[in-house]
């Protein structure tokens, strides 16, 4: 989290490991409207990613 600090963007983030997340509708909110936004080799990290 530091390294993103460190990066002086003029966003914030707030990051969470989807299979941690114990809000039903959190998860159900990043289902239906959540985006990819970073894919490595091909392949989604989180298919289910979401901005704010």
């Amino acid at each position: 989290m530091d390294e993103i600090n460190d990066l002086l963007l003029p966003y914030t983030f707030d990051l969470s490991i989807f299979n941690h997340i114990s809000d039903s509708d959190v998860v159900e909110h990043i289902q239906r409207a959540g985006i990819t936004f970073y894919e490595k080799g091909g392949q989604a990290l989180n298919k289910t990613s979401c901005e704010k």
